[in-house]
């Protein structure tokens, strides 16, 4: 499960600032989830079967360099991974 607060559409919406949010935007993400793994048994340490819960934390922030095409970086701890670079489409 994901959930994604907005600081820089927040601050643009209800603060006297005049943000472009349209354009750029900064936000936390939160993560909540869980997993599993199997071990191989050759591996130094063996385990057969593990479970827990994953929970992740970082910043974003997504650029649109056009209307509806921009690109996005996440640092912090999300699904697994600690930083994410890519592409970002608004329909």
């Amino acid at each position: 499960m994901r959930g994604v607060f907005h600081l820089y559409q927040l601050i643009s919406e209800k603060g006297n600032a005049k943000l472009d949010a349209d354009k750029f935007d900064v936000y936390i993400p939160l993560a909540l989830g869980g997993g599993f793994r199997l071990a191989d048994k050759n591996s130094a340490v063996f385990n057969k079967f593990g479970a827990g819960a994953i929970v992740g934390a970082g910043i974003g922030v997504s650029y649109y360099f056009v209307e509806h095409i921009g690109g996005n970086l996440e640092a912090g701890y999300l699904e697994g991974s600690y930083a994410k670079l890519g592409l970002v489409f608004k329909f």
